[in-house]
């Protein structure tokens, strides 16, 4: 039973699997890109960083080629933080952590 399972399921998908190999290669690149900029960003405003919610606007005044699109959080809740609020706002945020 799980073999013809197997089967049926690599015949109905197989022509999509190639398709979706190259959307994660492509994922990955946009990921490392959005990674990157945001380093830069905090490298640039380190100390109390860009502020709550203008990190999109940090982005798009360092990069003003950057497309619509692309404008958007960088996926990573810790650069986040330290992207808009810095390393006080970052050590602060760590203090209110409950210590167990």
């Amino acid at each position: 039973m799980t073999a013809s399972v197997i089967r049926l399921h690599f015949l109905v998908f197989f022509h999509i699997q190639p398709k979706r190999l190259k959307t994660i290669k492509t994922e990955w690149k946009i990921k490392k890109k959005m990674l990157r900029k945001a380093k830069e960003i905090i490298k640039d405003n380190w100390l109390i960083g860009v502020g709550i919610g203008n990190y999109t606007f940090a982005l798009r005044a360092k990069y003003p080629e950057i497309k619509v699109w692309e404008l958007q959080p960088v996926h990573n809740t810790y650069l986040l933080i330290l992207a808009e609020l810095g390393v006080v706002g970052f050590l602060f945020l760590l203090l209110l952590l409950p210590i167990r």
